[in-house]
Formats: structure tokens, C-alpha cells, sequence
């Protein structure tokens, strides 16, 4: 369309401060509307530091990620199993086939179990991670799986370096035992490990482990986590595996 059929298209030299008005105008609320995405934006990327149903004691130390290496305080049950079907282990990142291993029940620090949706301190026994059942940090007792055979008489168990589980491979688990060895972390011993274990358990698989002996830890040790118990004793438990 000719520029001089539509004067709005090509402002006249007759009102030159209403077309400096206009423009200025039009400048601040791109400007405004701009930021105002650009803060949407920033907000929803933004994850929730920790869950909704955690104390603002918590929050405070989801803020300062406690200093690691750092020993649990004591291991409390040990319960030995072997699953007819095995599964996936998803706490280490070759994910490596599971069906024997450790039900454990250790006592920690609750700061370094505190609900993280970043990096958190991993816990490791021996060359292992440590799958975690329960999060502990209001009972200060976490419900874990150690998977394969692992002596714990002379294995240490203890949480390294915030990390994503799922990331962590025998590389970084052999750099995290040489931090620990260097920091004085010893395994309990072969007394306190016969003291904690119990009588190997045969299962059909995880959700029939989880179902059976695993809630019964959770409501034993951590009962406020009985809802845990709950959902893994539904008809559809495997659905209910801790990732």
C-alpha cells in the first residue's frame, strides 16, 4: 500500500512532538511488557528448594548443604535378601540388575537427608550407592537397599558429595572412598554387623520386598513416613518404587 494512502504508516512533519510522544510511549510498554515475561519466565524455572511439607528448620539447611565426607552415625538393622526377579538399580548410572542385596536401616544426621530437589549428599557403602527407601529427616533413620554382596564389616557407609544419584559412576564412587579414607571413616566392625543382621528372606521381587519387610522398617523406625508403607502396599507397589 503507497505510504500516502495511510498516514499512519509514515508520520507527517506537522506534529513532530505527538510522534515523539507515541514513540516514547510505545517504547515504555515494550519495555514493560518484555520484563513482565521475562519474570514469568525466571519464576517458573525456578525449582522449589524443598518440599512443601518440610519445616523452615529444613529449609534453612536446604540453604547450607552440610560438609562431606561424613559417616552415618550407626547402622541399626541388617537384613539380607534375594529377589526371584530382579530389577533395576537407578541410583547409580549404569543401572545395574539387582536381585540380591542389603535391606538396611541406618541412623544419620536428619541435615543430610533434608528433601532436596537439586544436588544432595549421596550415601554410599563400600563401592556402592546406597538406594534410599525413606527420606529420615524427621526420625533421623533411613531405610535403604545396598545392592550385591557387600561385606559391611570392612565397608564403610557414609554421604559424599552432593550429587545426582543417578549421575554417579565407578569413577566418582572410587574418588568419594579415597575422600572418606582420607577422612578417617571406618566401617563398624564385624561385632556391631553381626549384632544388626537378621535372617535372610527370599522374595518374589522389589515390590514384594518393599511390601513386606521394608514397610514393616519404615513403621518401625520412621513412622511418620507410614505413608510410604501404605502406597507400597497397594495392589500396584512397583509403581510406588522410590526413584
Amino acid at each position: 500500500m503507497p505510504a500516502k494512502t495511510n498516514s499512519l504508516l509514515k508520520p507527517t512533519s506537522r506534529r513532530p512532538e505527538l510522534t515523539g510522544l507515541l514513540g516514547a510511549l510505545w517504547f515504555i510498554c515494550s519495555l514493560a511488557a518484555a520484563s513482565a515475561c521475562y519474570g514469568q519466565n525466571t519464576t517458573a524455572a525456578k525449582p522449589r528448594a524443598v518440599a512443601d511439607n518440610v519445616s523452615s528448620d529444613a529449609a534453612f539447611a536446604q540453604r547450607r548443604v552440610p560438609a562431606t565426607p561424613s559417616p552415618v552415625i550407626d547402622i541399626v538393622e541388617i537384613q539380607p535378601f534375594r529377589l526371584k526377579v530382579g530389577y533395576r538399580h537407578d541410583w547409580l548410572r549404569d543401572r545395574l540388575l539387582v536381585k540380591a542385596g542389603l535391606l538396611v536401616v541406618l541412623r544419620v544426621d536428619p541435615k543430610y537427608v533434608v528433601p532436596r530437589d537439586t544436588f544432595e549428599p549421596v550415601l554410599y557403602a563400600g563401592d556402592q550407592t546406597v538406594q534410599r527407601l525413606s527420606q529420615g529427616h524427621r526420625s533421623g533413620y533411613v531405610i535403604g537397599i545396598i545392592p550385591g554382596q557387600v561385606d559391611l564389616a570392612v565397608a564403610p557407609i557414609w554421604f559424599g558429595r552432593p550429587q545426582l544419584p543417578e549421575r554417579v559412576t565407578p569413577e566418582i564412587i572410587k574418588a568419594e572412598r579415597a575422600l572418606a579414607n582420607r577422612a578417617g571413616i571406618k566401617a563398624f566392625g564385624r561385632d556391631r554387623i553381626d549384632r544388626a543382621r537378621r535372617q535372610a528372606i527370599e522374595v518374589d521381587d522389589l515390590a514384594a520386598l518393599l511390601r513386606g519387610a521394608a514397610a514393616d522398617l519404615v513403621l518401625k523406625y520412621s513412622p511418620d513416613e507410614k505413608n510410604l508403607a501404605e502406597a507400597w502396599r497397594l495392589p500396584r507397589a512397583g509403581s510406588n518404587v522410590p526413584r
